[in-house]
C-alpha cells in the first residue's frame, strides 16, 4: 500500500513540475538564475540541475562562477529545495561576502570615496583585474558603451539607476550582465525532437538561435531584455525574494521607475589587462574605481 501511495505522489510531483510551456521547473530555475544576474555583479552559472523527489519537492543545485580576464573562477553555489512553488531561504552561498558598491553620481555622500588607482599601479603588468568603475553622470546604454569601446576592455555588468525606490536602510545593486538574459521564447527554434510520454509530448533536443548582440552596442535590445527580465521576476517575486530580499520587496517600484525614466547606467564591472585598465584613469567620465580581484595573466 505504501509503495502505491509513493508512486501516486511521484506522479503528482512530476506532473506539477513538468507541465506548462515552458514547464514550471524551467520557470522556477530561470527565476533563480535571473535574480542572480540582476543583483550579483559578474556572477554566472557554470552549471545548474534539478532532481525531483516524492512528496511534492524538487531540489536544485548549481555552481556559480565569475570572470577575471579570460579566466573563470568559483564564485559560489546554489542549493535550493522547492515545495511546490515555495523555495527555502539562503539558497545562494557565495565564496566572497565582500561587497564593493558603485558611487552614484546623484547621491550626496558624507565621505570621500576611496579609489584604487594607486593599488592598481603597484601591480605587475602580467596581471589581469576585475574592477568596479563609477561614472560622472547617468548614461544611456548605447552612450556609455560607445565610451568604453575604444579601451577594448570587457565590460561584464552594468549598474542601473533605480532612483529612490529602495529604502535607505536596504542595499542592493541592480543591473544587467553583458550577455542578455535569454529565456524560453526569446529565440527561434530551428530543429526540435520530441517524444510522447505519460505526461504528454516533451522536447528531447532543440537548436535555438538568438538575436546578434554588438559587444559595445545593441542598447535598445539590452534595455528591452533587462526590463522584460524584471517583469518576469515580478511574476515570481517569492522566489526572487529568496535570492535577493531587497529586489523581491521593491521590484514593482523598480520597474515603474525604469519605465518612466528609461535605463540609465552609472557604473560597470570591467575586466582586462591591468595596464589597460590603468589608462581609464585619464577618462573624465570615470570618477571612481575599486579593485575587486586580480589574477595572473590568463588572456588568450
Amino acid at each position: 500500500m505504501f509503495m502505491v501511495f509513493s508512486i501516486i505522489l511521484g506522479i503528482i510531483t512530476s506532473v506539477f513540475y513538468n507541465t506548462g510551456n515552458p514547464a514550471r521547473r524551467e520557470n522556477y530555475i530561470d527565476a533563480i538564475k535571473s535574480s542572480i544576474y540582476v543583483t550579483r555583479p559578474n556572477l554566472n552559472f557554470s552549471s545548474v540541475g534539478t532532481s525531483q523527489e516524492n512528496y511534492f519537492t524538487m531540489n536544485t543545485e548549481g555552481k556559480l562562477e565569475k570572470q577575471v580576464g579570460d579566466g573563470f573562477y568559483d564564485g559560489g553555489e546554489l542549493d535550493g529545495k522547492f515545495l511546490f512553488n515555495k523555495v527555502n531561504s539562503n539558497i545562494i552561498k557565495l565564496d566572497s561576502i565582500e561587497s564593493i558598491g558603485f558611487i552614484h553620481p546623484e547621491k550626496n555622500l558624507e565621505y570621500d570615496p576611496q579609489s584604487d588607482w594607486e593599488k592598481l599601479e603597484k601591480l605587475h603588468e602580467g596581471t589581469v583585474a576585475e574592477v568596479y568603475v563609477s561614472f560622472d553622470k547617468l548614461y544611456k546604454t548605447d552612450e556609455i558603451l560607445e565610451k568604453i569601446e575604444p579601451s577594448k576592455l570587457n565590460w561584464l555588468w552594468a549598474a542601473v539607476d533605480i532612483g529612490d525606490t529602495i529604502p535607505s536602510e536596504m542595499f542592493s545593486n541592480i543591473g544587467f550582465p553583458s550577455k542578455p538574459m535569454w529565456r524560453e521564447g526569446d529565440g527561434i527554434t530551428y530543429t526540435e525532437e520530441t517524444e510522447d510520454t505519460l505526461f504528454g509530448t516533451q522536447v528531447v533536443s532543440e537548436s535555438t538561435s538568438y538575436s546578434s548582440v554588438d559587444p559595445y552596442g545593441s542598447g535598445k535590445l539590452r534595455d528591452k531584455n533587462f526590463l522584460e527580465t524584471l517583469e518576469f521576476l515580478n511574476e515570481y517575486k517569492d522566489i526572487t525574494g529568496k535570492v535577493d530580499y531587497t529586489l523581491g520587496k521593491n521590484i514593482n517600484s523598480i520597474i515603474n521607475h525604469i519605465e518612466e525614466n528609461g535605463v540609465k547606467i552609472y557604473g560597470m564591472v570591467i575586466t582586462g589587462p591591468t595596464k589597460d585598465i590603468l589608462k581609464l584613469k585619464e577618462e573624465d567620465y570615470i570618477t571612481n574605481m575599486r579593485v575587486k580581484d586580480v589574477k595572473l595573466w590568463n588572456l588568450n
